[in-house]
């Protein structure tokens, strides 16, 4: 008996087919199929199987052509092309946000957009995120020290002073004097950035406590 189906899984190396009916089995490739080609059904493939009566297992017969597929370098053949999946619309990567990784995100973005499928980009964990801000923020307090919060919506000045202002107004020439959101509210809206006015030796000991932070510094 021959049907087709799709590829919705791959256990443990053998793909999982699911039918048009709902029916779902695992299967196996052809030997006359795959002899003396890479080719290898992924997530996502349409595929034709044969079942024969009494086995235990169908077998692809055929892969029907990709509308697209997902393809990266072969972790133990960096030579080699691998296919991870194929005939999807969308991308979705995923980063916590608490530790992302631009470069990283960077070379998935290419790897997705040359897929030709439509790519978003999920940043989870937020609340660990917002964990950091406020450690730094409480460092900043504690010491007396000023910190600029900038969310996504309103900036936070904690610690005013004098040498804040000239930064702030007379070298970079901000025009912003809306300062009645609290903190706490700077925070929640999602941080893009805080400026801690630290000594080296004082962002030394914070940082330990920050791992999602990425620090540079400015003079």
């Amino acid at each position: 008996m021959q049907c087709s189906g799709t590829v919705v899984k791959l256990d443990r190396g053998f793909p999982l087919i699911r039918t048009q009916d709902g029916g779902e089995f695992r299967c196996k490739h052809a030997t006359a199929y795959v002899k003396g080609g890479n080719l290898r059904a992924v997530i996502g493939d349409r595929v034709v199987v044969d079942l024969p009566d009494g086995a235990d297992m169908a077998q692809i017969i055929d892969i029907l052509p990709r509308k697209n597929q997902f393809i990266r370098k072969d972790p133990a053949e960096r030579a080699i092309a691998q296919v991870l999946a194929a005939n999807f619309d969308t991308v979705i990567i995923a980063h916590p946000l608490s530790e992302l990784n631009i470069r990283r995100l960077e070379r998935e973005l290419v790897l997705a957009h040359e897929t030709g499928a439509r790519v978003v980009v999920a940043l989870t964990k937020s609340d660990l995120a917002e964990d950091e801000a406020h450690a730094v923020v409480d460092f900043c307090i504690e010491r007396n020290l000023p910190a600029v919060v900038v969310g996504k919506k309103d900036i936070q000045i904690v610690n005013r002073n004098d040498l804040v202002n000239h930064v702030f107004y007379d070298m970079l020439k901000i025009d912003y004097d809306k300062f009645d959101v609290p903190v706490d509210d700077v925070i929640r809206q999602g941080i893009l950035q805080i400026t801690p006015f630290l000594t080296e030796d004082e962002e030394r000991s914070i940082l330990p406590d920050l791992p999602g932070c990425t620090s540079a510094r400015w003079y």
